[in-house]
């Protein structure tokens, strides 16, 4: 046996017959019940949440069908907002660090406390970004990552003050000729990049304690 659901021409649901098959039903729905009328009602083996006939198809609304067709705005999703008869998605806008949506738009919702700590995280990133950048010497580059500079290191330790060249792959792949002087000389570049890089760090941890609000917070850049 299956169930047939009856709808009346407001699409609600009148009766639900069961039957044999929906195809017998349709052969004679009058003999099923009796105040079958073709034009007021339709019948379906479904029974469809918020129904809707489009295009003769009887369905469940879709979401977005509720939202504009039944008002039913509390579907909305976080970032839409209804505009010119439809659904427009708002993006999260860059710089909130934590984005809460407060129809018709996203608003900063992290804490003051909260914001420093994210500015701390950023101005960290950026200095260990900035130091493992490469750098450049006598016409080439050589990579600042920890193990190459670690390697730097100890090749100048090795060769220090000697006039004996050795081969040293650049950060591009190429082979140059190196001596003791400029090992030190490229270890030392590093070394002054880095000092300079921290003491900026410390300068901005400085400026981001001082703040008294969030935007105060999120002006503070690193600068060149």
């Amino acid at each position: 046996m299956k169930t047939v659901y009856i709808y009346d021409k407001n699409l609600t649901i009148i009766a639900k017959p069961l039957v044999n098959s929906f195809e017998e039903f349709m052969i004679n729905p009058d003999g099923v019940y009796e105040a079958w009328n073709p034009e007021e009602h339709i019948a379906d083996t479904q029974e469809f949440t918020n129904p809707i006939i489009v295009d003769g198809e009887l369905r469940s609304k879709k979401r977005e069908e509720e939202i504009l067709l039944d008002g039913k705005v509390e579907l909305l999703y976080p970032g839409e907002i209804i505009k010119d008869g439809k659904i427009e998605k708002i993006e999260v806008p860059e710089g909130l660090y934590k984005p809460l949506w407060e129809s018709p738009a996203w608003i900063e919702y992290a804490t003051l406390e909260e914001c420093q700590e994210y500015k701390r995280i950023e101005m960290k990133g950026i200095r260990d970004n900035k130091n493992e950048e490469e750098i450049e010497y006598n016409g080439n580059s050589f990579d600042g990552d920890l193990n190459s500079k670690n390697k730097l290191f100890q090749a100048s330790q090795i060769f220090k003050g000697s006039e004996t060249e050795i081969d040293w792959i650049t950060a591009d792949n190429k082979v140059t000729k190196l001596i003791g002087n400029d090992l030190e000389n490229i270890v030392s570049l590093f070394s002054t990049r880095e000092q300079q890089l921290f003491t900026r760090f410390a300068d901005r941890l400085t400026g981001i304690e001082s703040c008294k609000d969030v935007e105060s917070v999120k002006n503070i850049k690193w600068g060149e």
